[in-house]
C-alpha cells in the first residue's frame, strides 16, 4: 500500500465509516496516525516516532519479536476499553453488542488478505488453525502426506498423532537450509510427492532460520498431482504482502499476534469455498458438515475483547504499510549480518537474500555454546533473543520489529564482537 493508498485509507475510517463508529479509540490517535501517513517513507526520524507508539521497555533490547510481536498503543486501549465494557455486564456485551462486530472484522483482514470475509475463521493461534485442518481431514490408513523437517514442532507432533492414530503414511521432506536455489528446494518436495499424495504441508516462512519457500511454485506442483495443500502462514501475514486467493491453496492458517500486532491469543483459517463442507471442526458445533466458515469458531468463551483488538492493529499496520514494513524488516537484519558475517568463528544460517530470507537472523559462534550465549546477552547486555534448534539447524534466533532502532542493534553487534 503506498502512500497515497495509506492517506486514502485511513481518511475513509475517519469519514463516518462503520470503522470508526464501532472503534472510538481511533479518534484518540486520528493525528498521530495522519502524521505518520505523511512523514518521510525511509528516514529513521520516522522509524522513531514508530517506536513512541509502542510500550516496549527500554531497559532491554527484544529482539525476539518473531515468537510474539508487542502490540502497539492503540491496540492495548482498544482491548482495555472492550474488556472494561465487557465487565459491565459480560453476558450481554460479550456475546449481544461485542461479538456483533466480527463482519467487520473479517472484511478488513480479507482485505489485507486477498479474500473474501466469508473465506475466514477467526482462531486462536496458528496451532489452532493447523490443527483444525490436520484432525478434521477425511483422511483413511494408507493415505500419503508431505511435510518438512523445518515445519514447526506442534505441527509435526500433530501429523505424528495423525499417522499413529489412522495410519496415514508422513512422507518427510529433506533440506539443507539455509538455500537461495528454488529449483533444489521444489526438487525436495518433488521427490516425496506422487499419486498417493492427498496433501502437501508448506512452511511459508520457517520459525527456526526465517527461510522462504518458493510457495506459489510448490503449491502448483502439489496440484499437478490433485494433492491439496495446507500453508503455515505463521509469520507470512504482516510481514511480506499476501494473497490468498491467487496462491490457490486450500487452506492457509496464521496467528495475528506476530507480524500483525494484534492482541495475544488471534489468528485467521481460511478455507477454499468447495473444501469447507467435508472438514470437521475441532471443536463440535451444532453441523459439522455446513459450509459455513463459522462452524469452526464454536470454541466456547472466548477472548472477545482481543478479537476487537484484531481491526486497530490493521489499521496502524496499513499506516505503515506492508511493502515499508517489510523493506524495515528487511534492513534491520541486514543491518546487523554485515556487520557480524566476516568475523571468525560467525556462522550465519539465515539466508540475506531478500526474496529467500526474512526477519529472522539464526546464528552460532564456534566454540560457544548457543544456551550460555543467550544467558550471557540477557544478563551482561539486557538483550532479550532466543534458541532455535532443530533436526538440521542450531543457534541462536534473532528477530527485530519496526520498533527496534539502530542502536540496539548496535549494542547487540558489540555484545556479539565480545565473543568471537
Amino acid at each position: 500500500m503506498g502512500k497515497r493508498n495509506r492517506r486514502k485509507f485511513i481518511k475513509n475510517i475517519f469519514k463516518g465509516s462503520a470503522v470508526f463508529a464501532a472503534y472510538p479509540v481511533l479518534a484518540d490517535h486520528q493525528d498521530s496516525l495522519m502524521d505518520l501517513i505523511e512523514s518521510d517513507d525511509s528516514s529513521e526520524k520516522f522509524w522513531k516516532k514508530i517506536r513512541k507508539q509502542y510500550t516496549v521497555s527500554n531497559k532491554y533490547i527484544n529482539l525476539n519479536n518473531a515468537g510474539v510481536n508487542p502490540q502497539p498503543r492503540i491496540v492495548q486501549e482498544a482491548v482495555d476499553h472492550y474488556l472494561r465494557l465487557s465487565n459491565e455486564m459480560p453476558s450481554y456485551f460479550m456475546w449481544q453488542v461485542i461479538e456483533k462486530d466480527k463482519d467487520l472484522i473479517k472484511t478488513e483482514l480479507g482485505r489485507l488478505l486477498g479474500c473474501e470475509r466469508d473465506d475466514l475463521a477467526l482462531m486462536r493461534n496458528t496451532s489452532e488453525a493447523m490443527e483444525t485442518v490436520i484432525f478434521g481431514l477425511p483422511l483413511n490408513k494408507g493415505d500419503e502426506v508431505v511435510l518438512s523437517r523445518h515445519d514447526y514442532p506442534h505441527m509435526k507432533f500433530a501429523w505424528m498423532q495423525r499417522e499413529k492414530r489412522d495410519g496415514i503414511i508422513l512422507k518427510w521432506v529433506e533440506m539443507d537450509l539455509p538455500s537461495t536455489d528454488a529449483e533444489y528446494i521444489v526438487g525436495q518436495y518433488a521427490a516425496q510427492i506422487n499419486a498417493s499424495t492427498k496433501l502437501v504441508c508448506i512452511t511459508h516462512i520457517t520459525n527456526w532460520n526465517g527461510q522462504v519457500v518458493p510457495l506459489k511454485q510448490l503449491i502448483e506442483l502439489a496440484k499437478k498431482y490433485d494433492a491439496e495443500v495446507l500453508v503455515d502462514a505463521a509469520h507470512t501475514v504482516a510481514q511480506r504482502p499476501v494473497n490468498i486467493t491467487d496462491l490457490n491453496a486450500d487452506y492457509v492458517a496464521s496467528s495475528l499476534h506476530k507480524w500483525l500486532g494484534a492482541p495475544f491469543g488471534t489468528g485467521i483459517l481460511y478455507i477454499k469455498d468447495d473444501k469447507r463442507a467435508k472438514l470437521y471442526p475441532l471443536l463440535a458445533g451444532p453441523n459439522p458438515k455446513s459450509k459455513r466458515m463459522s462452524k469452526f469458531e464454536h470454541s466456547g468463551t472466548k477472548n472477545v475483547a482481543a478479537e476487537r483488538g484484531i481491526l486497530p492493529a490493521i489499521v496502524f499496520h496499513n499506516v505503515v504499510g506492508t511493502e515499508r514494513k517489510m523493506a524495515r524488516l528487511q534492513f534491520l537484519k541486514t543491518y546487523v549480518a554485515d556487520q557480524i558475517k566476516g568475523l571468525p568463528g560467525i556462522n550465519i544460517q539465515s539466508p540475506l537474500d531478500p526474496e529467500f530470507g526474512s526477519v529472522i537472523l539464526l546464528l552460532s559462534i564456534d566454540g560457544v555454546d548457543n544456551q550460555d550465549l543467550i544467558n550471557s546477552l540477557f544478563k551482561d547486555w539486557n538483550i532479550h533473543v532466543t534458541m532455535s534448534n532443530n533436526e538440521k539447524l542450531s543457534g541462536i534466533r534473532i528477530s527485530p520489529n519496526i520498533y527496534t532502532q539502530l542502536e540496539e542493534l548496535d549494542t547487540f553487534v558489540q555484545a556479539i564482537k565480545s565473543q568471537v
